[in-house]
């Protein structure tokens, strides 16, 4: 039964997090060992544990960012029924200074069917904590010190700087993101066609001028970009009146081939009909026709 309560949990929130569009770094879980289950029930003095221990099936969502926490909770909310929830990442200024926010929770009763016979009304945890929260966690995992009291008073300045600076981390990362967001923005093409020739600038430049082509994922655009940056094209306009001027040549190319380019391969083909420098640069050939023979008979 606990295996199907962790299968169904896991792909209940897998996927409400795929359509929200919310990036994590994984989704962990794992059920409670009969030697750790027999220890937590001695340990609590529990009667019935099968029953009052809420966490044999455990899930761990690590997210990117601090902004990342509330969007998970509104999916936890939405998806499962919360039976309690108690949040550590606020207010703990300890030297072990654990954070994480953990939920018990059931399946919704209007989850119903063969598939939720069996596990109806089971619990079982969630915690969502992020990639620094999660990176401190393992570190005091392994330092052993359950609390402020284990630690010596000669270590307690130095475990409390270590917490802090992953709770800086945790911050700067936050900012970053909020940063790069505002980048994004600025970098919309449909405002400004100056905007500086880099990873993000040239996605959506490709993404919102060649949506009937297949779109090219970013660590293989970096390559691109860095071949731009040795031919001295530095802004979006110069990428933009450089496609433009190689674009018949690129039509006669698919017509001969058949072959329609992904929106990466147009654009190569397209600087290297127009110009000299990426061509010399790129492809190591100074004659159109040999250029035009290649793409004729294979993508880039």
């Amino acid at each position: 039964m606990w295996r199907e309560v962790e299968q169904e949990a896991v792909y209940t929130l897998r996927e409400a997090i795929v359509t929200a569009g919310v990036k994590i770094h994984v989704i962990e879980h794992r059920i409670k060992d009969l030697i750790s289950l027999i220890g937590k029930a001695a340990s609590k003095s529990h009667d019935y544990p099968l029953k009052e221990i809420k966490d044999i099936v455990g899930l761990r969502v690590v997210t990117l960012f601090l902004s990342d926490l509330p969007k998970i909770d509104a999916i936890i909310s939405n998806e499962l029924l919360i039976i309690s929830k108690d949040d550590k990442t606020t207010g703990d200024d300890s030297a072990v200074g654990y954070r994480s926010v953990h939920y018990i929770c059931t399946f919704k009763p209007e989850y119903s069917g063969p598939r939720y016979k069996k596990i109806a009304g089971e619990q079982f945890e969630v915690q969502v904590r992020t990639l620094c929260m999660h990176a401190w966690s393992a570190v005091s995992h392994y330092i052993e010190y359950k609390g402020d009291w284990d630690v010596p008073k000669e270590l307690v300045g130095s475990l409390k700087a270590l917490s802090g600076l992953f709770h800086i981390a945790d911050s700067q990362f936050e900012q970053f993101s909020q940063a790069r967001e505002k980048y994004r923005q600025i970098t919309d093409l449909k405002k400004s066609a100056l905007t500086k020739v880099d990873l993000e600038s040239v996605f959506s430049f490709l993404q919102e001028n060649y949506k009937e082509r297949r779109q090219v994922k970013k660590p293989d655009l970096s390559s691109f970009v860095h071949e731009l940056s040795q031919i001295n094209i530095t802004s979006i306009e110069q990428l933009k009146e450089t496609i433009a001027e190689g674009q018949s040549k690129l039509d006669d190319i698919e017509s001969i081939s058949h072959t329609k380019f992904g929106a990466l391969g147009m654009a190569r083909v397209c600087l290297a009909m127009a110009s000299a420098e990426y061509r010399q640069f790129k492809y190591k050939k100074t004659s159109n026709k040999e250029l035009v023979n290649l793409f004729s008979g294979k993508s880039t």
